[in-house]
């Protein structure tokens, strides 16, 4: 097995859902498999990027274990999707689970003050399943289409105007095609 680059780590923030995003977080599915969540520092600071979480804090081994399997289920529901079928019983029961979670609670202070409880990494994950519940039950579910390069396994929400986005990047992917079809072209 070969090490993966950097570049390969690097979080891939192109789907415009963070539910998509956090299905990206496994990078290659179709050949070498890239694991971008190899750590809960990694879990961390994938949250605060999203901005579900405001610093990197504390993630516990079963934390990085649940998001990964939350991570699996979306990925089974938006291919399903996708591909115009059911979605997945054992991957539904999981997205909705993570749904039903409580979010932060107010709480009033003595003071009369309001304040909320501390959140969690799995109120950040509740709201990521949330994102996904919301998405694939309604009409944006339409919208969502796999990126039109053969081995890129990232998803996205095509929000643009006429509906015909092809690629999770123009910046990546749809540059990569475009130079191979030119390169083809020359040849």
């Amino acid at each position: 097995m070969v090490e993966p680059q950097a570049a390969d780590l690097a979080f891939r923030f192109v789907s415009g859902r963070p539910f998509l995003d956090l299905a990206a977080t496994l990078g290659k599915r179709f050949s070498d498999r890239i694991e971008r969540l190899r750590t809960r520092g990694d879990l961390s600071r994938w949250l605060v990027a999203t901005g579900l979480w405001r610093r990197e804090g504390a993630v516990s081994p079963s934390d990085l274990a649940a998001a990964r399997r939350l991570r699996e289920a979306i990925y089974g529901c938006v291919l399903a999707a996708v591909d115009g079928h059911g979605l997945p019983y054992r991957d539904l029961a999981i997205v909705n689970a993570w749904a039903r979670r409580a979010l932060r609670s107010p709480h009033l202070l003595p003071s009369g003050a309001l304040a909320w409880s501390r959140p969690t990494v799995r109120h950040a994950l509740a709201e990521v399943a949330r994102d996904a519940t919301r998405t694939l039950g309604n009409d944006l579910r339409s919208r969502i289409r796999k990126c039109g390069r053969a081995d890129c396994s990232i998803f996205f929400l095509d929000d643009s105007r006429t509906g015909q986005r092809r690629w999770c990047s123009m910046a990546s992917c749809g540059n990569r095609m475009k130079v191979a079809r030119f390169r083809q072209r020359s040849t």
